[in-house]
């Protein structure tokens, strides 16, 4: 638990990773929090409409202003409309750490500047919290969905998933794990790396998962649509042995 939490933290944005932060809008246009932070990336997670886009003109602004790199994800609804979103915002998130890896930019101090994205939404507690939990369940195994949401919990306090948010989360990790028990039947020399971009932290291994991953992420947006809504994941079964 973060016995140092506040109630004024939640304007804040909170480290989940030592790449990964989440925050409300207030975080995402603090210049002065953003540089001392070492934020490289802003990535916005709205409403999908002309009210959304206005919401995220100002830490766009700041992105410009501060040389980082930005992105939005458009959601049609917090809540069902996340299943589509995680896969969107992880190719984001991995192909800026990527580049950055190969970029080796350096800071003013001399050293690389390591890669850290912050995620917002307009309160920091729940479109932005949902996609760091979907993403410890897709960088983490067997880590399930409840989980994922108590650990993002415990970095931010204030963080909230009701109802929708969590049937998303339960879909995503069903098809998440339904994927892995595929691939360990088909391959079971890689049924622990998953093909995330840091299974391997060699050269070959970072393209070689950001390959695999782009490729990945684009079947789950089919699997997603499909299946997303479901409560059961009938599209795939375990074999038996």
């Amino acid at each position: 638990m973060n016995a140092d939490w506040t109630y004024d933290r939640r304007r804040s944005a909170c480290e989940i990773l030592p790449w990964l932060s989440i925050g409300p809008l207030s975080a995402a246009r603090d210049k002065e929090a953003i540089q001392n932070s070492g934020i490289t990336m802003l990535l916005a997670i709205q409403h999908k409409g002309p009210f959304g886009s206005r919401l995220s003109m100002g830490p766009m602004r700041v992105a410009d202003e501060l040389g980082l790199s930005k992105a939005i994800v458009e959601v049609t609804s917090i809540g069902s409309g996340m299943t589509q979103a995680y896969p969107k915002a992880f190719r984001i998130i991995n192909q800026h750490l990527h580049d950055m890896h190969y970029q080796h930019g350096m800071g003013s101090s001399g050293n690389p500047r390591l890669p850290k994205v912050l995620v917002f939404c307009e309160s920091g507690n729940e479109a932005s919290a949902s996609v760091a939990a979907a993403y410890l369940i897709r960088l983490f195994e067997p880590l399930d969905h409840i989980q994922a949401m108590q650990i993002v919990s415990t970095r931010r306090f204030s963080a909230n998933y009701d109802d929708d948010l969590k049937h998303s989360l339960l879909s995503y990790s069903g098809i998440i794990k339904a994927k892995r028990d595929v691939a360990r039947f088909q391959d079971p020399s890689h049924a622990g790396t998953d093909g995330f971009i840091w299974a391997n932290s060699s050269k070959r291994g970072l393209d070689r998962g950001n390959e695999e991953d782009m490729d990945v992420d684009d079947e789950e947006d089919d699997d997603l649509l499909r299946f997303g809504s479901r409560s059961s994941f009938a599209p795939f079964q375990d074999a038996a042995v």
